[in-house]
């Protein structure tokens, strides 16, 4: 999780959750090394203060060129024990077959973190089961 400084998770407004939403997708661009596509900004939800955050549906991620996998998500942030958690949930596919492990989870998370060397970099967080059906649509 990123630490938020003083009250700043707490006086978070929607204009600086949307310069972290910025980061976020700048960041996750440098990490796939292409540029997702995403819904529009305006399409997403980002809210205010403590119970603010964002979302936003990651539509196509970074053709490849053979097309066997590809991958879509959501990127999202929240505060969390007055930590920011900026996350993104991946779906795998292989054609119009969503993809799941052996053991029936069904998507991976990664999380936004900053290294011991100080340097934010997306890591595994781990592969989880849709429990509640949130991400059907997927």
């Amino acid at each position: 999780m990123l630490q938020a400084v003083g009250d700043q998770a707490r006086t978070f407004d929607a204009v600086a959750w949307n310069e972290l939403l910025r980061f976020s997708i700048t960041s996750l661009n440098q990490w796939q090394g292409c540029t997702v596509e995403t819904e529009t900004l305006e399409n997403g939800c980002v809210g205010e203060g403590v119970a603010g955050g964002f979302c936003l549906k990651i539509l196509n991620a970074c053709p490849s060129g053979n097309e066997v996998f590809r991958w879509k998500g959501v990127l999202g942030a929240t505060i969390v024990d007055g930590k920011i958690r900026v996350s993104l949930d991946m779906f795998l596919y292989s054609g119009s077959h969503r993809l799941v492990t052996k053991n029936g989870e069904e998507f991976a998370e990664f999380v936004l973190e900053t290294d011991a060397s100080g340097q934010i970099a997306w890591k595994l967080y781990g592969w989880f089961k849709d429990r509640y059906g949130e991400f059907s649509q997927y």
